[in-house]
């Protein structure tokens, strides 16, 4: 029984060392803004170097979660408002943030402003913490930053 113990012990603790590291992972990102030169909209990660009067600084951001969509009634001989019962009509689904859903929204802000061009873009992750019930927990998401400018060509 001495032996058995001892031998529980030395394999636990032998296991206990053991660490897991997450596996390896690798990706390409691509984000595309020639949609947005041939709708002659000027998109730059740098400073524009010619004539142009300045329309301001704009941001956009998104945070990864849980979001509200409406259901869908079950196709059936009962599918009316009288008979179909739900206790709601809408359920939740995760949504990750989007690039290009966030560049498109960063252009149509710039365009309402007056804007022909966005110099010194910035994509960048980020994170914040948020509290669900008594857990914190890290909610991941996107930040675009741009400076807004008119083009005087």
């Amino acid at each position: 029984m001495k032996n058995f113990l001892i031998v529980s012990i030395i394999i636990l603790l032998t296991q206990a060392g053991c660490a897991s590291y997450p596996s390896y992972d690798s990706f390409d990102t691509y984000i595309d803004f020639d949609r947005y030169s041939q709708a002659n909209f000027f998109i730059s990660i740098n400073d524009y170097n010619g004539k142009f009067a300045p329309k301001g600084l704009l941001s956009v951001s998104c945070y990864s979660g849980e979001q509200k969509v409406e259901k869908t009634k079950a196709k059936d001989m009962f599918n009316d408002d009288i008979y179909y019962s739900s206790s709601s009509s809408y359920k939740k689904e995760f949504k990750a943030c989007n690039v290009n859903e966030l560049l498109d929204e960063i252009v149509s802000n710039a365009r309402s402003k007056g804007a022909d061009g966005l110099t010194n873009l910035k994509i960048v992750n980020t994170s914040r913490i948020v509290k669900k019930g008594n857990k914190k927990m890290k909610q991941p998401g996107i930040l675009i930053t741009g400076f807004a400018i008119d083009r005087e060509e």
